[in-house]
């Protein structure tokens, strides 16, 4: 419930600490004392939209700050604030604050942290809700009608577990409808994609393959010259007559006369004996290379082909054969999905046929419910309204079928018969603010306790109602507020002094400026509102 509600720099009201209590709280007081700055306060805590009009002349911002009580909070409340990261305390207060600048900007607050105005709005389905003239027009929605007799029949689960099992029934759909319609296409890429593996994989190329294939393509290309020159070499080495072989050997012939008369030359001669082996191992190498040159005319073929598949396939995948390698693990990923992408579509079907089966039990489940709990709800909500001073009013719930939707299979519509022998006519169609407004209490009456909305406000409610109908009026909202805390605007006595709580609003001009104040009233001071209400 709302302990306090701090208002300031709001319309009329400068500075303002309220304390509500449990039960019905009413607030009076004569026409333009400031009861409507209230409610705009109880509005923007909510996360209605925000006016500078809203803002008392003369002040840079005006602000509301409502402190509630979490006494028993429902589960949704609790997982909405866990989901936005809001600190609480579950066995504590919930802090909402609101602020309007001159500026336009507004800000709001959950327990001193900064959250979206939006937010509000979510917290609100949890927490407050606000029955007045305006909140009137939704008994004209069959939306509504259908959420009241789920509510009253306690299937708000139950119509949710078959929302959202229909919800993923039509998103299996959409996925189904997608994967079909681009069947074609899926079938062309495959197409495509088989072509460059098939073309890859026939390439069957090998790591560091061009390396080596242009090194031999090189030397077979060089071979008849290459050899020439090494023959050429290997004869200046081993020429029988003239190579260097030759005469080195007459050279190192020639060291042991030579030594011999003078022995200081022993690493001169050594060098030379050294050069001799080095270049006799040059004539072997050199003798086993020309060996192994290769001239085929044939095999350089072979290899510039391969040459040309390599430069083919680069120029269409990639600079270097890593791209071409990556292409082709690319496409066979490619293959890979669209072949998950048609065992994904027989899933789909399966999975399809599986949900539509379960959702139709559910709806056919859900429907028998709500026939079931509309006959109790007509005959209630007939009793409740005849106990607002409508005697022969009959109230009926029609539930026609339409196709499924989110909601199942219901069309459900609220329709009355005012009077005895005159035509039933759609609940859309009361044009009567008297009727639409003893229709919402009759409603709150009869949910009281069910809706899971801990705190009611009612604005003016009993407007367009006989003194009589206040009386009943009155009673009905003590009731409701032995569920819930119940805040109430009204000028009619018989209402107000069914209070558990009264607030007095007035209003005071002081120098020149209009000030709006709240009083509580005791016993006495409350017998003397309820005089003036009668206008005693």
């Amino acid at each position: 419930m709302i302990r306090k509600l701090y208002i300031h720099n709001i319309i009329l009201i400068e500075k303002a600490e309220i304390s509500f209590a449990a039960g019905l709280n009413v607030l009076s007081g004569e026409t333009g004392s400031g009861k409507s700055a209230i409610m705009e306060a109880l509005a923007l805590i909510i996360g209605e939209k925000a006016d500078t009009s809203l803002i008392r002349r003369g002040a840079d911002k005006g602000t509301v700050e409502a402190v509630i009580e979490l006494a028993r909070p429902s589960d949704a409340l609790i997982s909405l604030l866990e989901e936005s990261g809001i600190e609480h305390d579950p066995a504590g207060d919930l802090i909402i604050r609101r602020e309007i600048h001159i500026n336009g900007k507004s800000r709001a607050f959950i327990n001193q942290q900064n959250v979206q105005v939006s937010l509000l709005k979510k917290l609100s389905e949890c927490l407050l809700d606000i029955v007045g003239q305006h909140a009137n027009q939704r008994l004209l929605s069959t939306e509504f009608h259908r959420q009241m007799i789920d509510l009253y029949g306690s299937l708000t689960e139950l119509a949710k577990r078959f929302s959202q099992s229909y919800g993923e029934e039509q998103r299996l759909r959409e996925e189904l409808h997608l994967l079909i319609s681009n069947e074609a296409q899926r079938q062309k890429e495959k197409n495509f994609y088989l072509l460059q593996v098939e073309e890859l994989r026939e390439a069957n190329f090998k790591e560091g393959e061009e390396d080596e294939i242009f090194n031999e393509f090189t030397l077979l290309a060089n071979a008849e010259n290459l050899a020439q020159k090494i023959q050429w070499v290997n004869d200046l080495l081993q020429h029988e007559e003239f190579g260097i072989l030759q005469n080195l050997n007459k050279c190192c012939s020639a060291w042991d006369a030579i030594l011999s008369m003078d022995p200081k030359l022993e690493q001169v001669s050594q060098l030379s004996q050294n050069a001799r082996v080095e270049l006799q191992e040059v004539a072997f190498a050199l003798d086993h290379y020309l060996s192994k040159i290769e001239i085929n005319p044939q095999k350089m073929e072979k290899l510039n082909e391969r040459l040309s598949v390599i430069n083919r396939l680069k120029k269409k995948y990639g600079p270097s054969l890593a791209h071409v390698q990556d292409s082709l693990c690319q496409a066979d990923q490619k293959l890979k999905d669209l072949d998950a992408a048609e065992i994904r579509l027989e899933e789909l079907k399966d999975a399809l046929e599986i949900l539509e089966q379960k959702n139709r039990g559910l709806a056919e489940e859900l429907s028998l419910a709500r026939k079931v709990a509309a006959k109790n709800f007509e005959k209630e909500m007939t009793e409740q309204l005849r106990s607002l001073n409508m005697p022969k009013i009959v109230f009926e719930v029609v539930i026609e079928p339409q196709r499924i939707s989110k909601n199942g299979f219901d069309k459900i519509e609220f329709f009355l018969t005012p009077n005895v022998g005159e035509y039933r006519i759609p609940v859309k169609d009361c044009a009567s603010g008297g009727e639409l407004s003893r229709l919402m209490l009759a409603l709150q009456a009869l949910l009281a306790g069910k809706g899971g909305i801990p705190i009611l406000v009612f604005d003016e409610i009993d407007s367009n109602i006989g003194g009589t109908t206040a009386t009943i009026v009155g009673e009905k909202l003590g009731e409701i507020g032995s569920c819930h805390q119940v805040l109430c605007i009204t000028h009619y006595p018989q209402v107000a002094k069914h209070a558990n709580y009264h607030l007095q609003i007035s209003k005071q001009e002081i120098e020149g400026r209009t000030f709006t104040s709240i009083k509580t009233l005791d016993k006495e001071s409350q017998a003397f509102e309820l005089s003036r209400m009668q206008g005693m």
